[in-house]
């Protein structure tokens, strides 16, 4: 059902709120949150930005990767949804509404090296609290001195 002005026209669709550029672990889910409103008759498409690959139109997945979903919510929000990220996902995608003139947002996702990361946290934790040592599992473990 579309919402109609006093005039009789249907709003024109638009964005609420951008989408955030992100980074996260290899090997975790990534995703990418749009949110549009006043959609009335348009559809929402998610694409790769860089070679302009359609990825899903709505909440249909369109490409043959097995690692990508969309999860529609609310009625106005397109969440892209990337399982086991990897290095080669890395870049910017956008959220397409097909109005006329076509309407987008682009967010990007960088993919931080998982023991890096993993790394970067055993540094942090240990240097502001020298009294600790983190395990294998980056458990902390007391250090008596």
């Amino acid at each position: 059902m579309s919402d109609v002005n006093l005039q009789g026209v249907e709003p024109e669709p638009e964005f609420e709120g951008t989408i955030s550029n992100v980074t996260f672990p290899a090997g975790r889910e990534a995703l990418l949150t749009c949110s549009v409103k006043n959609l009335g008759r348009y559809k929402v498409g998610w694409l790769r930005a860089s070679d302009q690959t359609v990825l899903a139109l709505q909440g249909r997945v369109v490409t043959h990767n097995n690692r990508i979903s969309v999860v529609h919510e609310d009625m106005h929000t397109w969440r892209l949804r990337i399982k086991q990220i990897r290095e080669s996902d890395k870049g910017c995608y956008m959220c397409q509404i097909n109005s006329s003139p076509m309407k987008k947002q682009i967010g990007c996702i960088d993919v931080q090296d998982a023991t890096l990361g993993a790394f970067s946290s055993a540094y942090i934790f240990t240097r502001f609290f020298p009294h600790f040592l983190l395990s294998s599992d980056n458990t902390p473990v007391y250090q008596s001195l």
